[in-house]
């Protein structure tokens, strides 16, 4: 089981983890490692809500350490993280997004999560899904420009009229 020196791209210092490692995936032309935490010697245990996901190019130092894990044979790493849309993890956020033009032919043939809804309506599709991640929800809906309008929830629609608008300060 390793211990390892990371510095997330937030934080002013880096911490110590000790991890069990579960697999080493890539995502975005970055390399993650999904694990979960050990317990540090000496302490107890403290399950936290979300397991880290560790950006390989972040890892300061790792070192290997004597102590050894049993795999976990219920892990499932599409479980993790194919149920919502988002690679980083946190509580669940229920969107609903309209798309127009090209992207409404392009939403309607993939799996954005588990349980979604798509709906067509007037040549547009309206995409109903669970997000899990809200800067990678923001940035993807900004991606489509202005053929996406987000319907709801109401803190995205805001988000994305702040964004709208740091853009055309950045062009005045």
């Amino acid at each position: 089981m390793p211990w390892l020196t990371y510095k997330s791209i937030i934080a002013t210092k880096a911490k110590k983890f000790y991890i069990k490692p579960l697999k080493i995936f890539s995502h975005k032309d970055s390399v993650y490692v999904h694990s979960q935490l050990a317990r540090k010697p000496g302490k107890t245990y403290v399950s936290p809500k979300y397991d880290p996901l560790l950006a390989i190019h972040r890892i300061k130092k790792i070192e290997i350490t004597e102590r050894l894990f049993e795999f976990p044979n219920n892990y499932d790493f599409d479980r993790v993280f194919k149920q919502n849309f988002g690679l980083i993890k946190e509580d669940a956020i229920d969107v609903e997004i309209e798309f127009k033009g090209y992207f409404a032919k392009y939403v309607a043939e993939r799996i954005w999560s588990t349980g979604q809804s798509i709906r067509k309506k007037n040549g547009k599709t309206i995409l109903q899904f669970n997000a899990s991640s809200k800067p990678e929800l923001l940035s993807w809906v900004m991606s489509f420009g202005g053929d996406a309008k987000v319907l709801k929830p109401n803190w995205l629609i805001k988000g994305i009229k702040k964004e709208i608008q740091k853009i055309q300060q950045s062009y005045n």
